[in-house]
C-alpha cells in the first residue's frame, strides 16, 4: 500500500487579507507580513522533507510555495484548478459591503460548512462544490500517480477549508485557517483513505475517513 503525507498550506497574507477584502481570483501578491509568514511556515515544514509542491497559480500562493521550496530547491507544479473559489461580483468587496448589498444571510451561507450550503455562490461566482470538485480531482489525480511520498499543496483559505471539511466530515465547526497555516493528513492510494495527522488529529478523533474519488463507482454525496 502506498501512503502519502500531504501538507495543506494556506498562502501568506496579502494587503487585501489585512483589509478583509474578498480576493477570489484577483491576483494579489504577498505583503511583507505575508512573506515573513511564509518564511516561518518554510522553517516549520523543513522536517517534512517535501518532494514536490502543488500550488495554485495565483501569486499569493506561488510566492508562498517558492519560499517554502527555496532551501531544498523543491520542485513546484502550478495549476489554476487550485485557485480560490471564484466569488464573482464581490471580488474586492469588504464584509460590510456584502452585508449591505446582499444581506447577512448571504454571508452566513458563504461561511457555512454544511453540505446543503456547498451549492452556494455569489452572483456571477462559482459554487463551493464546483471549486471543491476541480481542486480535489486535481490533487487526487496527482497523488495517485506520483512517486513522491511527501507532498505540499499551497492554495487558499476557503477552498482549503471546504476540502478539509469534505475529507473529514467530523469537523463540525468551521476551521479557522490563518495565513500560512498548514494541516497534515495521510492518504493511502490503494483504498483512498484519508487519516488526519498533527493538528487535525488533535481536533478530530484519530479515525480514518474513507473517500470515494470522482471516477469511483461508489455513491457520492448528492451535491457532488
Amino acid at each position: 500500500m502506498s501512503k502519502k503525507r500531504v501538507f495543506f498550506v494556506r498562502h501568506g497574507e496579502t494587503d487585501w487579507n489585512a483589509e478583509q477584502r474578498w480576493q477570489g481570483h484577483i491576483d494579489i501578491a504577498l505583503s511583507p507580513v505575508g512573506i515573513e509568514q511564509a518564511e516561518r511556515a518554510a522553517d516549520l515544514l523543513r522536517s517534512a522533507n517535501l518532494g514536490i509542491i502543488l500550488s495554485s497559480d495565483l501569486k499569493r500562493a506561488t510566492q508562498t510555495a517558492e519560499i517554502i521550496a527555496r532551501q531544498e530547491k523543491t520542485p513546484i507544479i502550478t495549476s489554476s484548478n487550485l485557485r480560490e473559489v471564484n466569488v464573482g461580483i464581490v471580488e474586492g468587496w469588504q464584509r460590510d459591503d456584502i452585508v449591505s448589498d446582499l444581506g447577512e444571510a448571504t454571508l452566513l451561507r458563504w461561511g457555512s460548512v454544511l453540505p446543503e450550503d456547498l451549492d452556494f455562490s455569489f452572483p456571477e461566482g462559482e459554487t463551493k462544490s464546483a471549486a471543491l470538485m476541480r481542486s480535489l480531482t486535481t490533487i487526487l489525480s496527482y497523488l495517485d500517480q506520483t512517486a513522491h511520498e511527501n507532498v505540499g499543496i499551497v492554495f487558499h483559505g476557503m477552498i482549503m477549508r471546504t476540502l478539509l471539511h469534505f475529507l473529514f466530515p467530523k469537523l463540525k465547526d468551521p476551521l479557522r485557517i490563518k495565513n500560512a497555516q498548514f494541516f497534515e493528513a495521510e492518504y493511502e492510494t490503494s483504498n483512498q483513505v484519508w487519516t488526519p495527522r498533527g493538528e487535525l488529529e488533535k481536533i478530530l478523533e484519530p479515525e480514518a475517513v474513507a473517500f470515494a474519488t470522482a471516477d469511483s463507482s461508489a455513491v457520492k454525496p448528492s451535491w457532488w
